[in-house]
């Protein structure tokens, strides 16, 4: 992440648990961003934001979600422009990042309470509510 406020950590962005989230620090910048990277190049298919459930939910609007190859933007998968629970991408691009990005210099923040990431190619790693889905489409093993 680009800053971190209190507890909130980078690591709640793919715990599994929708109850809790990350949370960017409230300072001027000039790009607050959230990161997940994946353990190695992978196909990307879809993409699901998981907003805050108890409040802020207005924080998401103006991110941008990205697919990335380090630092190389490879897809701009789309801009949040409401409050929703979810936000879900049909997005198709090859990359190791997938990013949650906002331009801003005003103070704002950033809360997001899980992202998954699905791709296609060999399974790297699935959790037990993905195992309905085939080998070539699950879950990918991520990091923050």
């Amino acid at each position: 992440m680009s800053s971190q406020f209190a507890q909130y950590s980078a690591s709640l962005l793919v715990d599994g648990d929708y109850r809790n989230f990350a949370h960017t620090d409230a300072i001027p910048s000039p790009e607050t961003w959230m990161r997940v990277y994946l353990r190695r190049v992978v196909k990307i298919t879809l993409i699901n934001v998981y907003n805050r459930w108890d409040c802020c939910r207005f924080r998401m609007i103006g991110l941008s979600v990205l697919i990335k190859m380090g630092d190389e933007i490879v897809r701009r998968c789309g801009e949040i422009v409401e409050e929703r629970e979810v936000y879900s991408y049909k997005c198709a691009g090859k990359g190791d990042v997938v990013e949650l990005w906002k331009d801003t210099w005003k103070v704002d923040s950033i809360n997001a309470a899980e992202i998954e990431v699905f791709g296609s190619g060999e399974l790297l790693s699935c959790s037990s509510w993905d195992l309905s889905l085939t080998r070539e489409y699950c879950q990918l093993l991520m990091t923050c």
